[in-house]
């Protein structure tokens, strides 16, 4: 099953209306957050964005923005980018202090869940379960009130409790090469395709394919879009063996995720359209945009027999 996020993604606004989502502005802010904390690796902003995209994905949609930068912000702190979180929150214009919903209301295992599923990018089996463990916590405590951040905060902690000692941040994250033949190979060493690292805390199988790297290495004819299209299943079909190593990965060691997403993130596509499409005109590269991008979604989801999601960054 392949999931392709909509060009438009949704939110909810003050009055609960839906309302569109400005993503673009969330990853240039996410980008100047890390920029800004001396933090280059720019996959990191892929490895956050998507967990946005995860969220906002389908019809009706149930967060709100101030939310949605909420929920971006936790799982950055969580993740060991304490700076980086101050300085998103600064650009997106969250109080660190105000923005705190310090309500003290009684708990349940549903709030439990409702708040530890909408404030963390969590699989529904974990869910689940670490609202399991945060009921053991809150009553051996003895507390009957908690605000949502307390539960927050809480599920944060029990889920670093978890994690070996020796892998606790997003830095630590596992390098996922994987030695799937020599086609495989010459993409990753080509850059075509690299497998990105999985995170600790909350790991989704993620690998980004750079289809100007692709041609350079792979097509002798930079302009024939037969050679390109006939090339397309090699590097869709490894990218895939790629997903389902690290899928396995994953699963051996939180079998809770089994229900999340992989992504395969097509990188600097617009600058790829722009390039290839030097010389037609601007129908005739629409027409070679939405024909790529049939051809991709079609691959990918007819090979795996897990969901991925498909993003163009």
């Amino acid at each position: 099953m392949i999931l392709i996020p909509s060009e438009r993604l949704f939110a909810l606004d003050g009055s609960g209306q839906r309302t569109s989502y400005d993503f673009d502005g969330l990853c240039e802010d996410l980008r100047d957050a890390f920029s800004r904390n001396g933090v280059c690796d720019m996959w990191l902003v892929n490895q956050f964005t998507l967990t946005v995209e995860e969220r906002l994905r389908g019809d009706e949609p149930s967060l709100t923005e101030g939310e949605i930068d909420s929920l971006v912000s936790s799982v950055l702190a969580a993740s060991g980018y304490a700076d980086v979180s101050k300085t998103f929150m600064e650009l997106r214009g969250m109080d660190a202090i105000s923005g705190l919903q310090v309500a003290m209301r009684p708990w349940d295992s549903h709030r439990l869940a409702d708040v530890l599923g909408s404030r963390l990018p969590l699989a529904p089996g974990q869910v689940h379960g670490l609202a399991t463990r945060c009921s053991t916590a809150l009553t051996g405590l003895g507390l009957q009130f908690a605000s949502d951040e307390f539960i927050r905060e809480l599920g944060i902690h029990l889920l670093h409790r978890q994690q070996s000692p020796a892998k606790e941040t997003i830095s630590d994250a596992v390098d996922m090469v994987v030695p799937t033949g020599e086609d495989a190979d010459n993409l990753l060493s080509n850059r075509a395709l690299v497998a990105y690292p999985i995170a600790p805390l909350f790991p989704r199988a993620q690998v980004a394919i750079d289809l100007k790297a692709f041609v350079k290495a792979e097509c002798d004819e930079w302009h024939s879009e037969l050679l390109l299209f006939g090339k397309l299943p090699e590097l869709a079909g490894n990218a895939i063996q790629i997903l389902a190593q690290q899928r396995k990965t994953i699963l051996e060691q939180n079998p809770d995720f089994d229900k999340c997403p992989c992504h395969a993130v097509v990188t600097k596509y617009a600058d790829f359209i722009e390039t290839y499409g030097q010389g037609m005109s601007l129908r005739e590269r629409r027409g070679f945009d939405k024909r790529l991008r049939q051809l991709l979604s079609a691959l990918f989801e007819s090979g795996p027999d897990f969901e991925i999601m498909l993003g163009y960054r």
